[in-house]
């Protein structure tokens, strides 16, 4: 099943959607500031929808856009996904091993997820006013059940990427804070979802035609918010929550079917447009060169070589060597899994559900077969749905399916590098590789990535470690924890974080 019900999120900023809603309904707009808009104003039944869509591209917005291509970009630097090859300072930093608040670019990396989940939560509240307004449930409309899906969805990417959140002008809070607010969403979004079912297919208005497809997209909600709360728990559960989590994750990733993909509709032109190929191919600031994944990965101009079709790269050449990249100095490695601005974002995959069974079975039994086992159904799965290239390439079967071993730590290292190359650039691994640091029954596995160069003019001179550095003056950061760090904007305007 995939999600071929999400509409688009082709929305500009929530107020410019609620500027041309009031026009439109006739609002007289002559007020003292026409950039303010009035509480009062956005509780209005006729700017609802827009409101709701525009909250969701707000927490689209902060995935791939400002910032030095939002998340993606800077956890793919911060991790072993991406290498910093531009001379942008926001991206070098987090290329070395650090995790500065000071960049410029680190302002808008904080200040755009929150906002995607102020205004995710804030929609919710308008919705539930105007609708109780007019004598209408909020708990089986449409557009609130979706909205609630992308604030727990906005938790996450809070929780996920950053050393600490802060809601609303509080406190500096542990990044674990996010992840049960996330589950109350998702949770409140299946709820919401089955009430939906309920009231159309009650409806003696509607046609079948209308009551199914109604119904397949709030089927579809309900599996992406199960896959979502599996993603959760098992963060939860790695990072030391309590040891229930790991069975809910087993659980609710069963819940969801290995075909099924859920993801955020990016849109050419748009202010959602997927900015990764900006910053990974046509103006290479990044490069796959130097990263594990360019050794596990398919370099479609070496072919012969073989590698994991999953993680595409090109190496373009000039007068027989390597391009350079913006730097002029590092190769111009480029990834393939995104090509253009229209390009969606995975967020739920049935793929990484068979994998979350395989890491609870291997963290919690040590069942190194059933983790082979699990990897594999995703292996047949996507030699199944193999495109045409991948077969022009690699031959009928592209993937190779595992054989089961019986040292424990190599299957950890196996599990982990089959979970990086089915999510990358998907703003997962960084959450990834801290929460293995925490991991009952394991060491944390470090893949090699080149971090500070050699200060020659020969890039593979450059030192392939895994080192996380740390700048003079830095206390906030623990040694050995991978996080983007809170804004200094917020730090130096919220009276409730101290230093």
């Amino acid at each position: 099943m995939r999600n071929d019900s999400n509409p688009g999120v082709r929305s500009g900023l929530v107020a410019g959607f609620m500027a041309v809603a009031v026009a439109v309904a006739g609002c007289d707009l002559t007020t003292p500031n026409p950039a303010q808009i009035e509480d009062a104003d956005i509780r209005n039944p006729a700017i609802l929808n827009a409101l709701l869509v525009g909250a969701e591209s707000d927490y689209g917005r902060g995935l791939t856009q400002l910032g030095g291509g939002g998340l993606a970009i800077a956890s793919g630097v911060l991790t072993d996904e991406l290498v910093h090859s531009g001379s942008y300072v926001g991206l070098e930093g987090p290329s070395w091993g650090l995790a500065g608040d000071h960049w410029v670019e680190a302002q808008s990396r904080w200040s755009e997820p929150s906002r995607g989940r102020f205004t995710t939560e804030n929609a919710i509240e308008v919705a539930f006013d105007v609708l109780t307004a007019q004598d209408l449930d909020p708990q089986s409309h449409p557009g609130v059940a979706r909205v609630t899906f992308f604030a727990g969805m906005a938790h996450r990417a809070l929780g996920d990427n950053f050393c600490n959140v802060v809601y609303d002008g509080g406190p500096l809070q542990p990044h674990t804070d996010a992840y049960p607010r996330a589950i109350e969403h998702f949770q409140n979004t299946i709820t919401r979802a089955q009430n939906r079912i309920g009231v159309v297919q009650a409806d003696p208005e509607l046609t079948p035609g209308e009551v199914q497809s109604a119904v397949n997209s709030m089927q579809t909600l309900i599996q992406a918010s199960n896959g979502a709360m599996a993603q959760t728990y098992l963060i939860m559960a790695s990072e030391g929550m309590g040891d229930q989590y790991w069975e809910l994750a087993r659980q609710h990733a069963g819940m969801v079917e290995t075909d099924f993909v859920f993801s955020f509709t990016m849109v050419s032109g748009d202010r959602n447009s997927n900015r990764i190929p900006a910053w990974t191919r046509s103006r290479t600031e990044t490069t796959m060169w130097g990263t594990p994944f360019a050794d596990w990965g398919l370099n479609v101009d070496d072919p012969a070589a073989g590698g994991d079709p999953r993680v595409p790269y090109e190496t373009p050449m000039d007068a027989g060597e390597f391009e350079r990249a913006h730097d002029n100095r590092r190769p111009a490695w480029m990834q393939r899994k995104y090509t253009s601005v229209g390009n969606n974002l995975p967020l739920v995959k049935g793929t990484e559900m068979r994998l979350i069974e395989a890491e609870v079975a291997l963290a919690r039994e040590g069942d190194i077969q059933t983790m082979v086992n699990r990897i594999n159904e995703v292996r047949a799965h996507h030699n199944e749905a193999a495109p045409g290239w991948w077969r022009d390439l690699l031959g009928p079967d592209p993937l190779e399916m595992l054989e089961a071993g019986t040292d424990v730590g190599e299957a950890w290292v196996t599990l982990m590098r089959e979970r990086g190359i089915e999510l990358y650039l998907e703003v997962r691994r960084l959450s990834d590789l801290r929460r293995w640091q925490n991991t009952p029954g394991r060491d944390f596995v470090p893949f090699e990535v080149v971090r500070r160069d050699a200060g020659t003019s020969d890039p593979w001179a450059d030192q392939k470690v895994w080192v996380y550095s740390r700048e003079r003056g830095e206390t906030v950061i623990p040694p050995n924890e991978m996080c983007l760090q809170v804004s200094r904007d917020e730090k130096s305007s919220n009276p409730n974080i101290g230093g």
